[in-house]
């Protein structure tokens, strides 16, 4: 479903790719989520993995609330080092700690995008 979302916010054609996100839409679960199958226990696809960027053609299937709730969840997740974690298995503790640095610069990123930080 994400893969699929993300080729849908490129496409050039906005009313057809509109239609699928549409039909997309019972996919997700109330909070705008979606369980990762075979993944960790509560591991969850949120609303800014699937849309991270205001004016996507994705932000239509998430309502304002679970925007910036997920925002909310995103700045909590700041460690007290400055750092965000992954939240999927973690294979061996070098793999999670070379994680980190792309979980954050991702991290960072959304929250600028979406209005959390200054540029």
């Amino acid at each position: 479903m994400k893969f699929a979302i993300d080729f849908l916010d490129a496409v050039p054609d906005p009313p057809r790719a509109a239609a699928a996100l549409e039909r997309m839409r019972p996919g997700l679960g109330a909070d705008g989520s979606l369980a990762v199958p075979g993944g960790t226990e509560n591991e969850r696809l949120t609303p800014l993995d699937f849309s991270p960027r205001p004016g996507l053609p994705s932000r239509t299937l998430f309502t304002d609330a679970q925007i910036e709730a997920d925002l909310d969840r995103l700045e909590k997740g700041q460690r007290d080092d400055g750092g965000w974690t992954v939240e999927y298995l973690q294979w061996s503790p070098g793999q999670a700690l070379e994680w980190r640095g792309i979980a954050t610069i991702l991290a960072l990123g959304v929250l600028r995008e979406n209005g959390r930080l200054l540029a």
